[in-house]
């Protein structure tokens, strides 16, 4: 009986540590941007690959989108690149964290997707600021 209560508690442990330890795509609660899934992944192409899901700009201002973290993530990693259908030239994204800047990026339309990883120390809001033709796909928090 000690044998299978040991394993049980074994398993519940392995099963919440690997509950909260999973990655998240969490929907922003305010957002100007374009939030796409795989049904229109190919509308937002980035180096010819197509993505599950992700946010872009299809406008022409740069728009931004907040996040309610709740002070439950660490990180926040992505994909991030120009959308091949755009020739606007010059893209750029703001990232701050319960308002303060943590990065900034800048693209153009020969730019590379790069997958990137940002600290967000289990703080209460992101705010992402991207210019048009711009595409965060496969975002994730943890």
């Amino acid at each position: 009986m000690k044998r299978h209560a040991l394993l049980g508690a074994i398993a519940l442990v392995s099963v919440l540590a690997s509950s909260t330890l999973s990655a998240v795509a969490l929907r922003p609660y305010k957002t100007g941007l374009t939030l796409f899934d795989k049904d229109r992944a190919a509308n937002y192409p980035m180096a010819g690959d197509t993505y599950d899901y992700g946010i872009t700009n299809t406008d022409y201002d740069t728009h931004t989108a907040l996040w309610n973290l709740k002070n439950k993530y660490r990180t926040l990693t992505f994909i991030i690149g120009p959308n091949d259908n755009s020739n606007r030239g010059n893209f750029s994204a703001k990232f701050s964290v319960d308002g303060v800047e943590i990065s900034t990026m800048a693209f153009t339309t020969d730019s590379m997707p790069e997958e990137v990883t940002l600290e967000l120390n289990n703080l209460r809001q992101l705010k992402i600021e991207m210019s048009p033709g711009l595409v965060i796909a496969n975002y994730d928090f943890e």
